[in-house]
């Protein structure tokens, strides 16, 4: 197979998948995981935005806990691909469709990074594009609703970014906007996995591929990146860490297991629903399985979606075939490591253990790096085993480019061979869809009411907020014409006891000690520059902003000096970018 036709294995496996990740959130529609209810009326809220104000950034919503911050929560995702789509069509299908193109994009990517960057050969590089977008990690998350996971499909970008070594500025763009799709679409706990699985994954490559090594080229392309970065993230990074200062939501994991448990543990993960799930069916088990042995061995009460990291058992198959080779050789070819290749085992032992101790909650590098911004705002340690779905592909891809190359000669028994795991590895994910996730994944949101709302958007009505009621959810706010006192947003603590309105239900116009009935969102990000704090309410004497705000307007609220230089530096990256990808296509 040359150019075009090497790329027909991984379109067909693309497309596959696609279909039955779709099918998988779909199921049991209008019923759609938990966490849906979270994002779908804000997709709903940003829309409204954007058709009553026009392209601009919602820094504050009425709709919600009595007015809050938006475009500085760091879980809002404005500027996000089913935001965009929600334009256009309804944000259900906008969701699931971006979930569609993401792993799209992930296969493509994944496939550049083994058949490009490690040549291998096309059939061990589209098994390595199926071995690590095909994971419980994001089925799970994006069974629950979990969105701002949506773009950990990207990661094999990074490696990509970093590796090239040539033109080193178009690099570190590629990687600024891998991170700055992450951030703004919410992603930060994906930031994170991405820094770790790439510290991971470079010195991996580096070990088998000592030739792609060039200090140079690494240092310019990461330079470039973390300078594009830093430009194209600043707006939001700098608002979000203006809403942070005052609910900084510190949390932590802590599990009470040996060392041994441990690393069982971290090995049950990989493996899951798809391997024990099928296991417990053929012993008698209940279908919640899985769950129950995942919360025994990783000492957590977590939820399923939370502890299920499952790599296909194909890729568990290709791994064991590729340590026996490695064996195998070491002892009848004597194989010589190369200066750099010890230097990269080194360094990548160093970041097992850094893996290790975050997702064990034990050592002494988690207890200091977990104390930094950021770091010590996360919590769900065991997430952190998805860190090692990328490094554990590539070694799949190498394991099986080893054996097509040196085993199966004939380019018909590498076919045949490519389907075979293929189709192996479409049966064994399709154990999700035969599981309860109606139950396991609490496929409880109703979302054809949402949906409802939205065509009325898409017809005109802009639902301005009226009144303020207590036992109302968040989906309700539109058709309530009502803020609700106890929104869903876990950035005030899961317990809601960061949270602490001075509303009454009733009317916003309500005036009581020379305030209206709806808080002042300034308090909540930017009070010193409007003479706020935290859950004050709107004075009377602001009531043009107040009439603009309830009918979802842009009120004249101010903006910190700092946060106007961070938005002028982003909008002046995305130009940049922009120009540069345009004066590179016209002089190539």
């Amino acid at each position: 197979m040359q150019n075009k036709k090497e790329w027909i294995p991984v379109f067909l496996q693309s497309i596959a998948f696609v279909g039955l990740v779709l099918f998988f959130l779909s199921q049991y529609y209008p019923y759609v995981g938990m966490d849906y209810k979270y994002f779908i009326p804000r997709l709903i809220d940003s829309d409204l935005h954007y058709r009553i104000n026009g392209l601009s950034i919602q820094w504050y919503t009425p709709s919600f806990g009595g007015g809050l911050p938006s475009y500085p929560n760091p879980q809002q995702i404005q500027f996000s691909l089913p935001q965009l789509l929600t334009l256009f069509i309804d944000p259900w299908v906008a969701s699931i469709t971006s979930i569609g193109i993401f792993i799209l994009v992930g296969m493509a990517g994944t496939f550049t990074l083994a058949r490009k960057i490690l040549k291998l050969d096309p059939w061990s590089s589209a098994l390595a594009a199926s071995f690590f977008v095909v994971n419980g990690f994001y089925l799970q998350h994006m069974g629950i609703g979990h969105l701002t996971f949506m773009a950990f499909p990207l990661l094999p970008f990074v490696i990509i970014g970093s590796l090239r070594k040539d033109g080193a500025y178009f690099n570190g763009i590629l990687l600024a906007i891998v991170f700055a799709t992450l951030l703004y679409g919410g992603g930060f706990y994906p930031i994170v996995y991405f820094v770790f699985s790439t510290l991971l994954t470079l010195p991996l490559i580096y070990s088998f591929f000592p030739m792609l090594l060039d200090i140079g080229s690494l240092v310019k392309n990461i330079g470039w990146g973390l300078l594009f970065t830093a430009m194209l993230i600043a707006s939001k990074l700098s608002a979000v860490l203006f809403f942070l200062r005052n609910f900084p939501r510190v949390l932590s994991d802590e599990f009470n297991t040996t060392l041994l448990q441990s690393l069982k543990s971290i090995l049950f993960q990989l493996l899951g629903s798809m391997t024990f799930a099928p296991l417990g069916f053929l012993a008698g088990k209940t279908p919640k399985y899985t769950w129950e042995l995942l919360m025994s061995t990783t000492g957590s009460t977590l939820a399923s979606w939370e502890l299920d990291i499952s790599v296909s058992p194909v890729l568990i198959l290709f791994l064991l075939a590729g340590v026996m080779l490695f064996v195998w050789m070491v002892f009848t070819k004597k194989i010589k490591l190369t200066a750099i290749q010890i230097i990269s085992i080194a360094v990548l032992a160093i970041f097992v253990e850094l893996t290790f101790e975050f997702i064990t909650t034990k050592g002494w590098f988690y207890a200091t790096l977990s104390q930094l911004p950021i770091l010590r705002s996360l919590h769900v340690n065991p997430r952190y085993t998805a860190v090692l779905i990328l490094p554990l592909a590539i070694g799949g891809g190498l394991s099986a480019n080893t054996i097509f190359n040196h085993f199966i000669i004939s380019e018909r028994a590498k076919l045949f061979t490519w389907i075979v795991s293929t189709l192996l590895i479409f049966v064994f994910v399709s154990v999700y869809i035969a599981l309860p996730m109606d139950t396991l994944q609490k496929r409880q949101f109703y979302v054809d009411g949402s949906l409802e709302i939205y065509q009325k958007v898409v017809l005109g009505e802009t639902y301005p907020i009226l009144n303020i009621q207590d036992d109302l959810n968040d989906a309700r706010v539109f058709d309530q014409n009502s803020s609700t006192l106890s929104p869903y947003e876990v950035l005030f603590g899961y317990g809601m006891n960061e949270f602490k309105p001075t509303l009454e239900v009733g009317s916003v116009y309500t005036i009581a000690d020379n305030t209206y009935n709806l808080n002042d969102p300034t308090g909540f990000v930017f009070g010193e520059a409007n003479g706020a704090k935290p859950f004050d309410r709107i004075k009377t004497t602001d009531v043009e902003n107040l009439d603009l705000f309830v009918q979802r307007m842009q009120p004249n609220w101010k903006l910190p000096l700092i946060q106007h230089l961070a938005n002028f530096l982003s909008v002046f990256a995305v130009v940049l970018i922009f120009f540069s990808y345009l004066a590179r296509f016209i002089y190539r």
